[in-house]
């Protein structure tokens, strides 16, 4: 347990040297993946957050403009999915499901 703990904490700490306001995809990774380890609100809070703010910019975007991101779009639904599948999330997580359907309306759900 207590290696769960600091591993979570070095993911945290590693989130942390990642804050960039303009592009905050490599801190929210970190503190999803740190939130497999431990559990922490605050983290929890700030992934969340970011999640609706980035499912609700993705909405946003014309076709051209979305094309881009896919990979993307498709990583961070992959990791909203996994967080739900350990209840770290709910299943019915909004963002996800934003996701969800834009990957849908694109047919980037083709293997």
């Amino acid at each position: 347990m207590a290696k769960r703990k600091e591993l979570a904490a070095g993911l945290r700490a590693d989130a942390e040297k990642l804050k960039n306001p303009t592009n905050p995809m490599a801190e929210m990774m970190k503190l999803a993946e740190s939130l497999v380890y431990e559990s922490d609100e605050e983290a929890l809070h700030r992934v969340q957050k970011w999640a609706g703010e980035y499912a609700s910019d993705i909405k946003q975007l014309s076709a051209p403009d979305l094309a881009p991101k896919k990979d993307e779009v498709k990583r961070v639904r992959e990791v909203l999915v996994y967080l739900a599948k350990f209840k770290i999330l709910p299943g019915d997580f909004e963002p996800r499901a934003q996701l969800d359907q834009i990957i849908k309306e694109q047919n980037w759900n083709r293997r």
